[in-house]
């Protein structure tokens, strides 16, 4: 698993070398440049991988099926998770999932689970570790919550986290995980003045960008929870905050990530006080696939004496 985190983190890094870079973009050129030859490499890696998760499941779900009863199988209620549906999926008929239908999806839950939410939760503790009085308050919220009860937070805390959901969408607003998304138009974009964007162009949408434009959200740099209070976001276009995208091609996974973005940030809100040393003006954020900063984010993790913080 090391060596597969190591490689997406590289393969991104030699995806963006190829759109920055005019001359490999021609696709002989980058098969044979060194960037190509390397790219190839950990492509199979990263394929290999896949293809090796998706193997080993299907042999247990076989191995299931063949110690048990076919009818007490598919009589259990237990949820089936989202690997075992493709696979099941794959064995319908005319308009089943071919391999590589499955492996595209793997890649997509395994990459975009693990580099995107990684991001989110980095980004989202700088904010908190950034801004004494919004750490205060959602740590109220949190000791509200659970009290002096060091429980693990079950489905009902998390949906009673409601400020620590407005702060990870606002950090989400500046710092949003993917700060770039491409897409080819299906049909030709009429904008104002007369301007047609023809069908089939590939445009580039940056939420980075329009997330921080001051006539959507006033002191656009600001870092507010509340710009996602009920009553604010009535007035809000529904694409003017798009960090995970949106229409039909949205994030199918943005509501786990936040349940995941929940537990873990609450998980280290109840044991630590976060500071950092960090300042934005230092931040130095660069728009790879996933946004990064090029240099090291300081932050220190006091261990939290007492669970009793009155915020204003």
């Amino acid at each position: 698993m090391k060596q597969y985190c190591h490689d997406i983190k590289r393969i991104s890094e030699l995806i963006m070398r190829r759109e920055l870079n005019a001359w490999l973009r021609n696709g002989i050129v980058f098969t044979l440049s060194p960037t190509g030859k390397e790219f190839t490499a950990v492509r199979n890696r990263l394929y290999n991988f896949t293809n090796q998760v998706i193997a080993e499941r299907r042999k247990i779900i076989e191995e299931t099926r063949n110690n048990n009863n076919q009818t007490d199988v598919e009589n259990k209620k237990e949820p089936k998770i989202f690997l075992d549906c493709l696979l099941e999926f794959q064995s319908n008929g005319e308009n089943s999932l071919s391999n590589s239908d499955i492996r595209e999806e793997v890649d997509t839950f395994i990459f975009e689970g693990h580099d995107t939410t990684s991001a989110a939760i980095l980004f989202s503790l700088y904010s908190l570790a950034t801004h004494k009085h919004v750490q205060d308050k959602a740590m109220n919220e949190l000791n509200q919550i659970f009290g002096s009860d060091q429980r693990a937070p079950t489905l009902n805390d998390i949906k009673q986290m409601q400020y620590l959901e407005r702060v990870i969408k606002e950090s989400l607003r500046l710092y949003p995980s993917v700060p770039m998304i491409s897409r080819q138009l299906t049909q030709d974009l009429h904008l104002d003045g007369d301007i047609v964007i023809p069908a089939t162009t590939n445009v580039i949408l940056i939420p980075y960008f329009l997330h921080r434009n001051t006539n959507i959200y006033p002191d656009a740099d600001k870092f507010d929870p509340d710009r996602f209070l009920p009553e604010n976001m009535k007035h809000l276009h529904p694409y003017a905050y798009i960090p995970f995208s949106a229409g039909p091609r949205n994030c199918i996974g943005q509501k786990f990530a936040m349940l995941e973005l929940k537990v873990i940030l609450s998980t280290i809100l109840r044991n630590t006080e976060i500071a950092s040393s960090t300042k934005a003006e230092n931040l130095s954020l660069a728009p790879l696939l996933i946004l990064r900063n090029l240099n090291k984010i300081l932050m220190t993790f006091q261990e939290r004496r007492s669970l009793t913080i009155d915020a204003q």
